[in-house]
């Protein structure tokens, strides 16, 4: 899609999330052009939709989950995250770069992920120093930092950068939870994808081998992270990774948590 295309696809989305009943929602990852035009667009009352906060592209490590993978080199080349990077002072720069671009928060990839077409698992990706100069310049800059993290590892080094928010969570563990607690921090279990996912994986046809294995195991071990981070009163976000769900199915993410004892 160009990113006019993108904005366009944007706008119906956003009216179908608006009438699911959702006025305020973050875009953790879109194009930079399409997405921060659809929410000027929302703001000056162009288009229905929701209020929106802008992450657009995320930083994410060369290579990794957020990416491109799976592809011949010279598609690889063309397809290429604008706002990949390794090593401290290249995350560094990318932060600024994507704060300057408009973004109201950052999203970075901590970990592998579940749609990845790769078989680099849902470990940690980023370096402990790039994860500590990512946050430095987007806290230095007014911005906030929310991480997408399945495993341990990740979820721990980026807390302890100074992380303010864990999307998914998975396999948080009990030094997770204590450094969750410290701060205005938040966990944002995205149980919607979890779900669904599994449900594509079992479908079969849909996802390639390497991410129909990380489906099968990601989602029950979500429900089981879910119910230990409710009874450590973990604070959690509302939040459903949509785009991975179809939108307008937002609001399931609540059953999905009344389910595991919310």
């Amino acid at each position: 899609l160009t990113s006019s295309d993108a904005a366009l696809e944007g706008a119906g989305y956003a009216r179908i999330t608006l009438l699911a009943g959702f006025t305020t929602i973050a875009d953790l990852g879109a194009p930079n052009d399409a997405i921060f035009a659809l929410r000027r667009a929302i703001r000056e009352n162009r288009v229905p939709g929701p209020r929106i906060l802008a992450a657009g592209s995320p930083i994410t490590p060369d290579g990794g989950h957020g990416d491109a993978n799976g592809f011949a080199p010279d598609v690889l080349n063309v397809l290429r995250s604008e706002t990949a990077c390794s090593g401290a002072d290249a995350c560094r720069r990318a932060t600024r770069r994507q704060v300057q671009a408009g973004a109201d928060l950052i999203k970075i990839t901590a970990t592998g992920g579940v749609l990845s077409n790769t078989a680099a698992g849902v470990g940690q990706q980023f370096s402990n120093d790039e994860f500590a100069a990512i946050v430095e310049a987007a806290h230095s800059m007014g911005r906030r930092v929310t991480a997408h993290a399945h495993g341990t590892d990740g979820i721990n080094a980026a807390l302890r950068a100074g992380v303010d928010s864990i999307e998914h969570g998975t396999y948080l563990d009990h030094e997770s939870i204590r450094l969750m607690r410290r701060g205005n921090r938040y966990l944002v279990p995205t149980m919607m994808a979890g779900w669904w996912v599994g449900q594509l994986a079992e479908q079969g046809g849909v996802l390639t081998p390497a991410q129909a294995d990380k489906a099968r195991r990601v989602g029950p071990d979500l429900v089981r992270m879910v119910r230990m981070a409710h009874a450590a009163g973990v604070r959690i976000a509302f939040g459903t990774d949509t785009g991975v769900s179809p939108h307008g199915m937002n609001a399931r993410e609540f059953q999905l948590l009344v389910d595991v004892g919310y």
